[in-house]
């Protein structure tokens, strides 16, 4: 039974999302200017919403982000609610706002302008408002753009819950930069334009500062760019000897030494081929993180379930669990 979206969203805590959505009829979409495209609408919601992009990859027909959705803790005043608008509006669009917001205000109705800032608010720190605010805007501009009509994405987009872990978080990360790499498209991941680390290397400071923040942990104030990225590159680069397989990065099954035995694959080697618990998951983290979920969202799941932590197989996950266990799943 597919669980509800919402059962995985916590407003009251600081959460992180690999979110994937495809395009309906897995039709190849992204050209360069889609992909330059829906990349500028997708920093634009980031800075209105004050959803984090960690990561993101643009593919022909899909996309990956890895978000954090941060708690708000303070109130977002008035003027910063309109410096953040301007992010997403066109100064004729702001025009219009800011005059229906003075003819109120001279009215004395000032109900009506809190009630139109609080709507703005309402779509801040929200994973499935940024989603849909995202993929309306560019199917918006698609299809104006292609004079076509209806809508451009599957019904439904997935969300796998990561635990902010340094463990976690880098190896989602790292497995969204590497989806050139598996569908053969480069051979290198700083030769794909369209993902966080090749705009990063080209200078982006959004980029940098996520890579800094993914592999830095605790120690973020001792981190600079050129120390993450050297951390970042050895999962990006790393050539492990279970690449085999008719599509570049997948592999087949497990590998083995010289006598037959089987090897354990580390978590470096079989990201680069495809994992489902990455896509297909409800979530990802340690044991500690998935039963606290468990407890959390008891009411909403099976509570018969005896089961409710599974270790992640197919390679040394370092500890790594799934809520689901993912059939295939490596």
């Amino acid at each position: 039974m597919r669980i509800p979206r919402h059962v995985i969203i916590d407003h009251g805590r600081t959460q992180y999302f690999h979110v994937v959505s495809r395009v309906v009829d897995k039709r190849f979409i992204f050209n360069p200017q889609e992909s330059g495209k829906f990349f500028q609408m997708m920093r634009q919601f980031e800075a209105f919403s004050g959803v984090k992009v960690h990561a993101y990859c643009i593919m022909s027909n899909h996309f990956h982000i890895l978000l954090q959705v941060p708690v708000r803790s303070e109130p977002i005043l008035e003027n910063e609610v309109r410096q953040r608008m301007e992010n997403i509006y066109s100064k004729s669009r702001l025009a219009e706002f800011d005059e229906y917001v003075r003819i109120h205000r001279e009215s004395g109705r000032e109900e009506l302008v809190e009630r139109f800032y609080d709507s703005m608010r309402r779509r801040m720190y929200n994973l499935p408002i940024f989603i849909k605010d995202l993929k309306q805007k560019f199917t918006r501009w698609y299809n104006i753009q292609h004079k076509r009509k209806g809508t451009l994405w599957e019904e439904r987009y997935k969300a796998l819950l990561v635990q902010g872990s340094e463990n976690a978080l880098i190896k989602t990360a790292a497995y969204i930069e590497l989806n050139p790499i598996r569908a053969g498209m480069v051979d290198d991941p700083k030769d794909y334009k369209w993902c966080s680390y090749a705009e990063a290397l080209a200078g982006g400071k959004s980029a940098r500062s996520s890579i800094i923040t993914l592999v830095s942990g605790p120690n973020i104030n001792q981190m600079n760019w050129s120390k993450a990225r050297e951390a970042y590159r050895e999962y990006l680069y790393y050539k492990g000897s279970g690449q085999s397989g008719s599509r570049r990065g997948m592999t087949n099954g497990e590998p083995v030494d010289k006598h037959g035995s089987t090897l354990k694959r580390t978590s470096k080697e079989a990201i680069r081929g495809r994992v489902r618990y990455f896509t297909d998951g409800l979530v990802i983290g340690s044991q500690e993180f998935i039963k606290e979920f468990f407890e959390r969202k008891r009411n909403y799941l099976n509570e018969s379930r005896k089961v409710i932590c599974r270790a992640m197989k197919g390679a040394d996950w370092e500890g790594l669990c799934s809520f689901r266990d993912v059939s295939g799943g490596s």
